[in-house]
């Protein structure tokens, strides 16, 4: 389309309501999922670091989860169950 002013592109030929409405509803969407979805993320995350607390705190406080040793003791290349790469 090819307007002959700012207004004319504003007023989009009489459906300016209808045009603008839409735009503006479908910004506040993607806004609210937006927000959502960083609300989801942050949750998760939280969720992801207490579990990561609990399984230390389970185990005295001191043994690392993803290795079998200790925080602080040198670790030997051994992984799990004896699996090495």
């Amino acid at each position: 389309m090819n307007w002959s002013s700012w207004q004319a592109f504003v007023d989009m030929g009489g459906h300016a309501r209808f045009v603008w409405g839409s735009f503006g509803v479908v910004a506040l969407a993607l806004l609210i999922e937006w927000a959502s979805l960083r609300r989801q993320d942050a949750q998760r995350r939280l969720a992801i670091r207490q579990r990561w607390v609990d399984e230390v705190e389970g185990r005295g406080g001191e043994f690392h989860p993803h290795f079998g040793a200790a925080f602080g003791e040198p670790f030997d290349g051994s992984f799990h169950e004896g699996a090495r790469p």
